[in-house]
């Protein structure tokens, strides 16, 4: 299983070209994360 971090993606257009923000979900700590991993298996 396979859960993406990505919360929003925005891209702006300005005069010089444009701009990308990239904003993550907050997630779990590491070990809560590789613990869903193995559970998961």
């Amino acid at each position: 299983m396979y859960e993406t971090r990505l919360d929003e993606l925005t891209v702006t257009l300005t005069d010089d070209g444009f701009e990308v923000t990239v904003s993550e979900r907050a997630t779990g700590n590491l070990a809560d994360r590789f613990t869903e991993m193995w559970e998961g298996l």
